[in-house]
C-alpha cells in the first residue's frame, strides 16, 4: 500500500503509550474526559492501520472506509476495555513477549516478524505462524469469557 492510500503521514503517528499512561487515560475516559479518549484513539491508531494494511492489502476496498470502520471498532474496544482482565499478562512468557513486541505494548517500538524471528532465532515464516496461533488463542479465550 503506497503512502497516498494511507492519507496520513506514518511518521507523524505517535508511539504506543506506556501501560501506566494507558491506564491513566483509560480511567480519565471512564470519568467522561473526552480529551483522554481522543489521546487513546490517536496513540492506538497504528493498530487500526496495521490491521487494514494486513487484511485488505490485496483488495479493492476503499482504505479510508476500512480505517473509518476500524476506528469505530477501536472506540468500542476502548469503551469496553477491562483493566482487570489482563489478557496479555496471562499468556506464557514467550507468547507474552512476542505479542508485546509485535504490537508495541508498554511504549516499545512495534517489531516486525523479522525482528521477532531474529530475537527468538527462528525463521520469519515460523514467527508469522506463532503470532497467528497466539492471536487465535487470545480470540478463543475472549470468546470463552463472552467478551467478544
Amino acid at each position: 500500500m503506497d503512502k497516498e492510500e494511507w492519507f496520513i503521514e506514518n511518521s507523524s503517528l505517535p508511539n504506543s503509550l506506556s501501560k501506566k499512561k494507558f491506564e491513566y487515560l483509560l480511567n480519565k475516559t471512564r470519568e467522561g474526559d473526552r480529551g483522554s479518549l481522543e489521546k487513546l484513539v490517536l496513540h492506538n491508531i497504528r493498530l487500526v492501520l496495521f490491521e487494514v494494511a494486513k487484511k485488505y492489502k490485496n483488495t479493492d476496498y476503499d482504505k479510508k472506509e476500512l480505517v473509518a470502520v476500524g476506528n469505530i471498532d477501536l472506540l468500542k474496544a476502548l469503551n469496553t476495555y477491562d483493566l482487570s482482565r489482563e489478557i496479555v499478562n496471562n499468556l506464557p512468557d514467550r507468547d507474552r513477549e512476542i505479542i508485546i513486541m509485535y504490537f508495541g505494548f508498554d511504549g516499545d517500538n512495534i517489531c516486525t516478524q523479522n525482528d521477532i524471528a531474529e530475537k527468538f532465532n527462528i525463521s520469519q515464516s515460523y514467527a508469522s505462524r506463532v503470532i497467528n496461533k497466539i492471536l487465535v488463542n487470545i480470540k478463543s479465550e475472549l470468546e470463552r469469557q463472552n467478551i467478544i
